[in-house]
């Protein structure tokens, strides 16, 4: 058994005050973005810092390019994993810090438990030239195998250290999607995966067979704001690459899911 915490010896609540502060330091300051991205250019990082935020989109990419330098990188190593043992994929990069007041970790588990506010979340369509909803239904589902939809839980007040949540959202282009978003608590931020469990069609054409889509998200509250950074990969055969402008919907629906992020944050301020 270990010897338990030294310290003055005083009488009464002081004494067990002081007790507890060396017993359990303080929680740790923010980080700054510059100790997650050591050494990055300034031009980048003016992108990082912008309303849009840094996206990079390639095809048949077995590397992820800017992934943070989070020291606990099994989330991270797990993804890296799935990109390169994927074949005729579309990777889709994205970084942003959103400035604003210091959030905390349970405001980011909230934001992400709001699933129907992504209902009626749009994007610029450049073909119709105007804002257009992505999801026209959004909604939790009770499970996997049953396609019950329930009301998203009330605000939390404890973050839980893993959880699975199952949606179906009712996509513009590609109708009724179903997906399995896992949620893991890191030590300074929140991964957060999205996975299709069933396959997505394009009319009749499946586009994305059953779990050949992941998005995975690393949100961390910093000094400077919140950083949101995810690559999103999807395999694609050559007939669906021919026909659907994969990078660009797979970028579109990206920018829909961190605005959600980032505005569900917000409100929880």
């Amino acid at each position: 058994m270990g010897k338990p915490c030294p310290g003055p010896r005083l009488g009464g609540c002081a004494g067990l005050l002081l007790l507890l502060l060396l017993c359990f330091p303080a929680e740790a300051e923010l980080r700054s973005f510059s100790a997650l991205y050591p050494g990055m250019d300034a031009e980048m990082r003016g992108e990082v810092f912008s309303a849009g935020g840094r996206t990079l989109t390639r095809s048949n990419a077995a590397e992820l390019l800017f992934p943070p330098d989070i020291g606990e990188a099994g989330a991270l190593r797990d993804l890296q994993r799935e990109v390169r043992e994927r074949q005729n994929t579309v990777l889709v990069e994205s970084l942003i810090v959103v400035p604003g007041a210091p959030v905390s970790l349970l405001d980011i588990y909230n934001a992400l438990s709001r699933v129907r506010d992504l209902r009626g979340r749009t994007y610029h369509s450049h073909t119709r030239n105007r804002e257009v909803a992505l999801f026209q239904e959004a909604a939790r589902l009770r499970d996997g195998t049953r396609r019950e939809a329930v009301a998203d839980p009330p605000p939390a007040a404890a973050i839980p250290a893993s959880e699975t949540v199952y949606m179906n959202l009712r996509d513009n282009n590609f109708g009724t999607c179903f997906y399995r978003a896992d949620f893991s608590l890191l030590e300074r931020g929140v991964f957060y995966s999205l996975t299709n469990f069933k396959t997505i069609y394009y009319i009749v054409v499946p586009v994305i067979r059953e779990d050949r889509f992941l998005a995975g998200f690393y949100i961390e509250p910093l000094a400077e704001g919140v950083l949101i950074y995810c690559a999103a990969v999807a395999e694609v055969s050559d007939f669906v690459a021919k026909r659907v402008d994969m990078p660009s919907a797979i970028e579109k629906r990206l920018g829909v899911f961190q605005g959600w992020v980032a505005e569900g944050i917000g409100a929880g301020r």
